[in-house]
């Protein structure tokens, strides 16, 4: 029998997996006319064999993780919550820590990795992600700031911090000096910041966009029976991305 920690490593490998076959279907949602070379390998009787074996093994472990997981999950998400200790004398004390947001100079608007995508196909040269020789050493976790291409497509730029994008091909860096004219903005959307309160000591920013991944994410929990796990206060949930400084 595989150890847990073995078998976490091949869950996490298999969602990587089903990642990287999504950004090679993407780009056939945006052509309007698929070409017949493609469309000869899609109809293969080896590809559909494997596209309907895949599927009816993604189906299984779909009911599997619903009948026998995500409830005793659930459980212990929720029973864990109730017996952390909460300083109920400091705001915001039971939050949980979101990663780093992006810190960059303000600059004019960019093109968005949408349109970019859309380009480099029409132009035949569709955009791939990076290919890493480390993949555990990136560090960068979030979208591009400049046009909102995600991690897949950024690249470590010189190995202290600082990270270009390979679609609109802007660098950026999470430590950025916060004085002058610069902007926090979310790594899940790339939406600049909204200084939501100012209290004594700290800020407080959160991410506006209502369709920001991170708060769409947590808006389904919030709409099903697990909306316990985004419990803040005896009333409040926390759905949106947060930032303390």
């Amino acid at each position: 029998m595989d150890s847990i920690t073995s078998i976490l490593n091949n869950i996490n490998t298999f969602s990587k997996s089903l990642f990287k076959f999504s950004q090679f279907f993407e780009p056939l949602l945006i052509l309007k006319h698929i070409p017949s070379d493609i469309s000869y390998h899609l109809n293969s009787n080896d590809f559909l064999y494997h596209l309907d074996q895949a599927s009816s093994h993604l189906n299984w472990l779909n009911d599997f993780f619903s009948n026998h997981i995500s409830k005793v999950l659930h459980k212990e998400v929720s029973r864990l919550k109730k017996t952390q200790h909460i300083d109920k004398t400091i705001p915001y004390a039971d939050f949980t820590v979101d990663g780093l947001p992006v810190f960059k100079k303000e600059a004019p608007a960019q093109i968005s990795f949408d349109d970019i995508l859309r380009g480099s196909m029409l132009n035949g040269s569709p955009l791939t992600p990076v290919k890493r020789r480390n993949p555990d050493a990136f560090t960068f976790h979030g979208v591009c700031s400049f046009c909102g291409a995600p991690e897949e497509y950024i690249y470590d730029n010189n190995g202290k911090g600082q990270f270009k994008c390979n679609p609109c091909h802007n660098t950026f860096t999470l430590k950025t000096d916060l004085s002058g004219e610069t902007g926090i903005y979310c790594p899940h959307c790339g939406r600049k910041l909204d200084l939501k309160h100012d209290r004594k000591g700290y800020l407080v920013y959160h991410c506006p966009n209502d369709k920001c991944p991170y708060y769409l994410k947590n808006k389904k929990i919030y709409d099903s029976d697990k909306r316990e796990t985004l419990k803040t206060s005896s009333h409040q949930y926390r759905l949106r991305y947060h930032y303390v400084d």
